[in-house]
């Protein structure tokens, strides 16, 4: 049967990238900026979605299509629901401080400016937000509180969709690889000597070692607002066969997490010098577009906005000191990475994004920035994200191989205790939480609902990490 492709997802996938961009641009910028951008980015911005790329797409004259999809959009829903995007059910600790963010963008005028911090603005990657918060000012804060789980539900199930269409074959195992995959956290816990019979239903696995890679049920449960739209570009550029929209896609990024972004340079490098290798003409043809010149005047834009925050994005080296410390980090890195690595290096030891995956999570362990651990744990997303991807191609190859199959499953079941735990404190708290109402007693947990968080400029913890200089280039000069 004949191949057919489509741009209808890759264009979805732009409109669900560019939208908050938009909105940024018309929010944020003075009328005389953003209409000059918008007349001039008009023309590339249209380039942009009659060229992008084409997708595989399924034969959906076939029923089992819409069985498969269907299902999809129920996993995608739970998993959403059960993440606390929305308000609808158990949210973790840092829902304290994105719902303080949330309750700025809806409850105050744009550019956000704090009065209790001198006029200081709101810097953040706040993208994921924004059309939810639009919805909020005009409907009120529920509403667009609500909408967030919509909009997270479109990210997850366009995410499927790229995979399945680099697949080229629609299933639903996909998605729960992608949902259940992490490494081995609970065998870090044997190998470093730790008491598992402190491991409870609900217990922070992957806290094992001082580092943390995060499973995607992790990051959505906790980062939603960068890992998710992050994961999108990354299938995306991954999608592409030129360099011609390149830019135009990964300069978004910049709105939505610029430490993912960082993790994503190295295989952005090497996918566009695969392009130029196999382009006949000369190189700048295929740089040179009206679609990167797009995402030029994009990522001017946008980094003025992200450098203009109060905080030091200073990277400094976070070596380990001692014998204990290389301990912790070769358990860290055996069960995160190495087990899978050796199951894979038979099919991929010749793959160079096999080998800048294994790069990458080598070394994150040893970068910081600030003083918390974001940087292992942002900047190591879309290597992961291309980890999982090659897991799933390994299963699929190892059908017909039951011993290499059996060995990937177990691997990949060691390290399913690790969302799967993720899942179950949300699924506990819930619970908790309805047994509390139905008997008509207050219920105590760290929960921190929109209707209560406490504004972000009054949060110690957070508000540090989302102030901005008044003085800064983009707020003195651009800005409203």
């Amino acid at each position: 049967m004949e191949q057919q492709e489509s741009r209808f997802f890759t264009r979805l996938s732009y409109v669900y990238l560019y939208v908050p961009v938009l909105i940024f641009l018309v929010g944020w910028l003075k009328t005389s900026w953003w209409v000059l951008l918008l007349v001039l980015l008009s023309y590339p911005t249209y380039r942009l979605f009659q060229q992008a790329p084409q997708v595989w797409v399924p034969n959906f004259r076939v029923k089992r299509t819409y069985v498969y999809l269907g299902v999809a959009v129920l996993l995608a829903a739970l998993w959403v629901y059960l993440s606390g995007i929305g308000g609808l059910s158990f949210q973790n600790f840092d829902f304290k401080g994105r719902n303080g963010v949330f309750e700025a963008l809806v409850n105050q005028p744009w550019p956000v400016r704090f009065s209790t911090s001198h006029q200081a603005p709101l810097v953040y990657y706040f993208g994921f937000w924004l059309p939810a918060a639009g919805l909020g000012k005009v409907f009120g804060l529920a509403v667009g509180l609500h909408f967030q789980a919509v909009w997270a539900v479109g990210g997850v199930l366009l995410c499927y969709y790229l995979i399945c269409a680099q697949r080229r074959q629609l299933a639903v195992w996909p998605l729960l690889v992608l949902i259940f995959f992490s490494g081995a956290d609970i065998l870090a816990k044997v190998i470093t000597l730790q008491d598992l019979a402190q491991v409870t239903l609900t217990s922070h696995l992957e806290w094992t070692t001082p580092y943390q890679y995060s499973s995607f049920t992790t990051q959505l449960y906790w980062v939603f607002n960068q890992a998710l739209p992050s994961w999108l570009i990354f299938l995306l550029l991954k999608t592409m066969r030129q360099n011609r929209q390149l830019l135009a896609v990964f300069s978004v990024g910049l709105l939505y997490g610029p430490l993912p972004l960082l993790g994503l340079v190295p295989f952005v490098g090497y996918w566009a010098l695969q392009h130029l290798r196999q382009k006949t003409g000369p190189w700048w043809h295929d740089l040179m577009t009206w679609e990167n010149g797009l995402g030029l005047v994009l990522m001017v834009v946008l980094g003025l906005f992200i450098t203009a925050n109060q905080v030091s994005s200073e990277i400094h080296l976070n070596l380990p000191q001692g014998l204990t410390q290389w301990g912790y980090y070769g358990a860290f890195i055996v069960t995160e990475v190495g087990l899978y690595a050796v199951l894979l290096w038979r099919q991929n030891w010749r793959n160079p994004e096999f080998d800048l995956l294994l790069v990458i999570l080598l070394l994150c362990p040893f970068f910081k920035i600030g003083t918390g651990p974001d940087f292992v744990m942002r900047v190591s997303i879309p290597a992961l994200l291309m980890l999982c991807l090659l897991v799933q191609q390994a299963l699929a190859n190892s059908v017909t191989q039951p011993r290499q199959l059996i060995c990937l499953l177990v691997v990949f079941g060691l390290g399913a205790v690790t969302p799967t735990h993720e899942i179950l404190r949300a699924v506990n708290y819930d619970r908790d939480r309805y047994v509390a109402k139905v008997n008509q007693r207050p219920f105590q947990d760290n929960q921190r609902h929109l209707e209560y968080a406490v504004p972000i400029d009054r949060q110690p913890d957070y508000r540090q990490n989302i102030l901005g200089k008044r003085q800064a280039f983009f707020f003195r000069y651009l800005a409203r």
